[in-house]
């Protein structure tokens, strides 16, 4: 009987190591970032264990950094750098960063930083139809590194310009959480030639997709 305590005992410490040198491994890129290797690898360790309960189980600030954060999602296991980001926490209590300026020249934001809540409720995306794409509000699913988003943009247009209202909502731990904000998109044409190709171009590259999801991973 003894003997069998043992093997179990040993069984059981083996594959908790085997466990921790996975994730060690697997994040060993934000370890070997710092001179003090023992706070990242308690990251990893927090990272991994942390509650499911939590609005954002994805991510979790780096100790010794006031600015970056361990994500799940990364596969190449490094840290998100959000040094030129702000904090703000709503009236639910819940904290997440956000860009304090959009890397754009010609679109600005109007309504910023994005409104976040977190609702009861049942998700539902009904895309809107392809021949009712002239409508003013469309409605479309997104996929942002295997995030599932239901996207909600209602445009108007005043002055030569076309102002956009986005709703990001996606499903954590069996709540919704909305991102809410306006962009300020002006009309590329008004330019001359060399700004309205440039100003065309950056519309084209601009991901307000993925900036959505990197400040979703920040919800605490």
């Amino acid at each position: 009987m003894k003997t069998a305590k043992w093997v179990g005992i040993i069984l059981a410490l083996a594959v908790l190591v085997f466990v921790l040198g996975a994730l060690v491994y697997n994040y060993s890129a934000v370890i070997c970032q710092t001179g003090q290797p023992w706070s990242p690898v308690k990251d990893v360790i927090r990272l991994a264990f942390k509650k499911s309960g939590s609005v954002s189980p994805d991510s979790v600030k780096l100790s010794n950094s006031d600015s970056q954060y361990l994500n799940k999602n990364q596969g190449d296991g490094e840290a998100i750098d959000n040094s030129l980001w702000s904090t703000a926490t709503n009236d639910q209590g819940l904290s997440f960063q956000y860009p304090k300026e959009l890397s754009a020249k010609y679109l600005s934001a109007v309504e910023w930083p994005p409104v976040i809540r977190v609702e009861a409720g049942t998700y539902s995306c009904e895309a809107t139809p392809q021949e009712a794409s002239h409508l003013s509000k469309i409605i479309s699913p997104r996929l942002v590194d295997n995030q599932a988003y239901c996207l909600s943009v209602e445009h108007e247009g005043a002055a030569g310009s076309v102002y956009s209202s986005y709703i990001y909502t996606i499903v954590k731990n069996d709540q919704l959480v909305k991102v809410s904000f306006t962009l300020r998109y002006p009309n590329c044409d008004n330019y001359e030639e060399g700004p309205s190709q440039v100003c065309a171009s950056e519309r084209e590259a601009f991901d307000i997709d993925s900036i959505v999801n990197r400040i979703v991973q920040t919800i605490q």
